[in-house]
């Protein structure tokens, strides 16, 4: 399976939703002709790979999304790849700090519009210059 070990587990757990978003308990079966040959149930239980240490399963993606929103080394991804993508840069050691102000932040608030308005007011994305 490759790469795939590292994502299908997030990926089954939304096989409850077609490719545009609606919910489904039933996906559709076609033959090499293109023709509706039957319907089989959708399982979108999954064990997802979020930490190696952890033997978490989940029934769907709600569960996911709980899990993920409680679960610290995601948060602090989310924070630090949030980091990044503002910054426009990888961030090194050097915005630890930066990155553990956000975290705290978001995690005594709740609120993901708390660790933004934190990496925001920060000297680094404050003094930022932009290359024309």
């Amino acid at each position: 399976i490759g790469c795939h070990s590292t994502i299908n587990g997030l990926a089954f757990a939304f096989e409850s939703y077609d490719s545009i978003g609606r919910y489904t308990t039933t996906e559709s079966l076609y033959d090499g002709m293109a023709q509706h040959v039957g319907q089989i149930q959708v399982n979108s239980e999954t064990k997802p790979l979020i930490d190696p240490t952890s033997s978490l399963e989940v029934k769907n993606a709600i569960e996911l999304s709980n899990a993920l929103a409680n679960n610290t080394k995601a948060k602090l991804c989310f924070v630090k790849k949030y980091t990044d993508y503002s910054y426009g840069r990888n961030t090194d050691q050097s915005f630890n700090c930066s990155i553990s102000n956000s975290y705290e932040k978001m995690t005594e608030s709740g609120s993901i519009l708390e660790m933004m308005l934190s990496l925001y007011s920060q000297d680094y994305f404050i003094k930022k210059r932009f290359n024309n």
